[in-house]
């Protein structure tokens, strides 16, 4: 993924995309998504480009 504030990209596991592909393309509009696991978090904002590998 890439989004301001992230200098190259970075990785991020998630099970399903579509929604968050389909996030971006509502910009400026949109969610901002807060993961978490144990003491592990991730934000994924609305301006983040999500592509499958």
């Amino acid at each position: 993924m890439t989004a301001p504030g992230i200098r190259d990209a970075a990785s991020l596991s998630l099970p399903e995309t579509a929604a968050f592909r389909h996030n971006r393309a509502l910009f400026p509009l949109g969610w901002d998504c807060i993961l978490t696991c144990g003491d592990r978090l991730a934000a994924v904002p609305r301006s983040t480009r999500v592509e499958a590998t």
